[in-house]
């Protein structure tokens, strides 16, 4: 329907509401429509340009991000960019004042991380899955390095009178696990597991979480959790590291803010 046969449809429909209305022509960019008010009995149609709709680009890694952002400076001039790194993800904003046009680059987990944060793998579990968790998920990265070895080499047994002992080697150790691997003479009280936060962000992120050891003699299985405030400890540090490295790369083409984000 062309704007004259539109107009014409208003006019009979209309009846008495002659309300304005807005007529969209095909051969038309999407943001350029047709206002159409009653000035009596006839039908006069204004042509109204609208901005434009932002634009939400989406980056995989910080290369992406630091792309975009260097190739709507270079093509746009100043926009007054805005960088939030929060746990959610980085948001950019381009042109803070009015927001139309955005990056999200979504900060993922990594599994490793992700095993010390959700504990599913490190609470209560059996001596032969502790050691597959941190053969598997923290492969050279647990210290001190000897208390793998040593955790694979003790054996549970159960006392005469009912009570459980654990053994390394030939020495048995009753309810004080101790052991004699590389120098150590005790199982330590904490040990340290090394990581990425963010699977995307591998390097930048690298952390080592420090968890408190707790062997659960009675049924002869292990809870490795993180002391407390070391999870949040770590995320913003790897949060304030992201940001830091967002500014170098970013010069004066944007203001980054590290431990930042958007409410609902």
């Amino acid at each position: 329907m062309d704007l004259k046969a539109a107009i014409e449809h208003i006019q009979v429909s209309a009846g008495q509401a002659r309300t304005p209305c807005i007529i969209h022509d095909p051969s038309l960019p999407p943001h350029q429509f047709y206002l159409c008010r009653f000035n009596g009995n006839a039908v006069e149609a204004e042509l109204v340009d609208a901005d434009p709709r932002g634009r939400d680009y989406v980056a995989s890694d910080l290369d992406g991000v630091v792309a975009q952002i260097a190739f709507l400076h270079r093509n746009f001039g100043d926009l007054q960019t805005v960088v939030l790194v929060g746990d959610g993800g980085i948001i950019v904003y381009f042109d803070e004042s009015t927001r139309r046009h955005s990056t999200f680059m979504p900060l993922v987990r990594s599994p490793a991380f992700k095993a010390i944060e959700d504990q599913e793998e490190l609470v209560k579990t059996t001596q032969a899955d502790l050691v597959w968790t941190l053969r598997s998920r923290f492969r050279n990265a647990v210290t001190p390095a000897a208390f793998l070895p040593c955790i694979r080499s003790l054996k549970f047994k159960r006392s005469a009178d009912g009570g459980s002992e654990v053994s390394h080697g030939r020495e048995s150790m009753g309810r004080q696990v101790l052991g004699e691997v590389s120098g150590v003479t005790e199982i330590p009280e904490e040990v340290g597991l090394g990581c990425a936060v963010y699977e995307n962000v591998p390097t930048l992120t690298r952390c080592e979480v420090i968890c408190a050891v707790n062997v659960h003699v009675e049924d002869g299985t292990f809870t490795l959790e993180p002391v407390e405030g070391e999870v949040r400890r770590v995320l913003s540090e790897a949060q304030q590291k992201i940001a830091d490295h967002l500014k170098v790369l970013l010069g004066g083409m944007a203001t980054v803010l590290p431990c930042s984000g958007i409410a609902g």
